[in-house]
């Protein structure tokens, strides 16, 4: 885990530095673009995500693989709910209360529904300022400090904000996939245009994005589809 120091020594990881600004949520999206970038997760449809290499190291990006699962896909709001409450990441609070970084507010019944349970003290905003110009360049940490329309890609901004104008992206990238295809096995190419006219949406193809076979992961597809989850 990629972590960084400001100048009163404290230390601070990106996936601590996304608690601090937008809790477990924040922390989900952060390690979905970290595992997008490596290639560990692939994007099958803007907000759609699936394992590509399942191995498991830093606890955090293990859980958000548990929560994608290894068959089918599962939606970025499905992962965010399926590991809100998962000790891996819930866990981040504790060190960065103990840095001073991150104070409770009042127990949910003496304050508003909506408001955070936690929020960064003096010292916590103070470090998210230095993050901000420290990392002005990582998608990663970009995504940490201030969301997923902050990710500069378009690729990962599809993998974690699939309302956003990334799903033009997609859908442009699925058209060329097919004419690939048309080029190389215009038969195919056929059979796979009519069952979009029937069924809709080229994850019921069977293209991915990249051109690849996605057969059994679009939507009811898989045994990790959002169905089960």
């Amino acid at each position: 885990m990629s972590t960084t120091a400001d100048r009163s020594g404290t230390v601070i990881g990106v996936h601590e530095a996304a608690y601090l600004t937008g809790g477990p949520a924040r922390v989900v999206d952060a390690a979905v673009a970290a595992l997008v970038r490596a290639g560990r997760v692939r994007v099958t449809a803007p907000g759609e995500l699936a394992a590509a290499a399942p191995a498991r190291q830093e606890p955090v990006e293990a859980a958000v693989l548990d929560g994608i699962g290894t068959a089918g896909h599962r939606s970025i709001d499905t992962v965010r709910w399926r590991l809100v409450a998962d000790p891996r990441i819930t866990g981040l609070a504790h060190r960065l209360e103990e840095q001073g970084l991150l104070r409770r507010r009042l127990a949910p019944a003496a304050r508003r529904g909506d408001a955070p349970a936690e929020v960064p003290t003096r010292e916590g905003r103070r470090v998210i300022a230095a993050l901000r110009t420290q990392h002005a360049g990582d998608d990663v940490w970009r995504v940490a400090l201030d969301g997923p329309a902050a990710a500069r890609d378009e690729r990962l901004r599809a993998a974690i904000d699939p309302s956003g104008p990334t799903a033009d992206v997609s859908r442009r990238a699925d058209r060329e996939a097919l004419r690939r295809l048309a080029e190389s096995d215009p038969a195919t190419a056929a059979q796979r245009t009519w069952a979009t006219a029937v069924g809709g949406g080229v994850l019921g193809l069977g293209v991915d994005a990249g051109g690849g076979d996605v057969s059994g992961v679009g939507d009811g597809g898989g045994g990790g589809g959002d169905g089960g989850a």
